[in-house]
C-alpha cells in the first residue's frame, strides 16, 4: 500500500510546528542572555544578529535576529537628502525598518532560528 503523501506532510507539519515553539521559547531565553545585545555591523545603533542561511533559496534580504528573540527582515535605507545636508556618516543618515517574518512555514522558521541559535550559543560562549 502507497504512502499517502497528504498524511505525510501533514505529519511533517506537526513536528515542523513543534519545533518551531520549541526553538522560539530557547531564542527568547538566548537573546534575554546577550545584553547587551551585539550591533548590527554597519549599523551601530541597530541590534540584531545577521543569520546568512546558505542554500536557503532566500530571497527575503537580510534576515536578523533582534533583541526581543524574534525574527526580522532588516531594511536599512540610506537617505540621500540627509547625506545633501551635511551627514558625514552614512550611518547617521539610515533609516532601519524591521519586517516582522509573519507567516513564514515552520519548515523555514526552523532553518533561521536553527541558525539563530547557533549564533546565540557561540556569543554566550565568546563571552564566558
Amino acid at each position: 500500500m502507497p504512502t499517502d503523501p497528504d498524511l505525510l506532510e501533514a505529519q511533517a507539519n506537526a513536528v515542523y510546528e513543534r519545533v518551531r515553539t520549541q526553538l522560539r521559547e530557547l531564542l527568547h531565553e538566548g537573546a534575554r542572555g546577550l545584553q547587551p545585545f551585539p550591533a548590527f555591523p554597519g549599523a551601530p545603533n541597530s541590534r540584531a544578529i545577521e543569520l546568512d542561511v546558505t542554500g536557503s533559496g532566500d530571497r527575503r534580504g537580510c534576515v536578523v535576529l533582534a533583541e526581543d528573540g524574534e525574527l526580522y527582515e532588516l531594511q536599512l535605507e540610506v537617505e540621500a537628502d540627509s547625506l545633501a545636508a551635511g551627514a558625514n556618516e552614512p550611518v547617521l543618515a539610515q533609516q532601519e525598518q524591521r519586517v516582522p517574518l509573519e507567516g513564514l512555514p515552520a519548515g523555514e522558521y526552523v532553518v533561521y532560528a536553527q541558525r539563530a541559535l547557533q549564533l546565540v550559543i557561540a556569543e554566550l560562549r565568546r563571552r564566558g
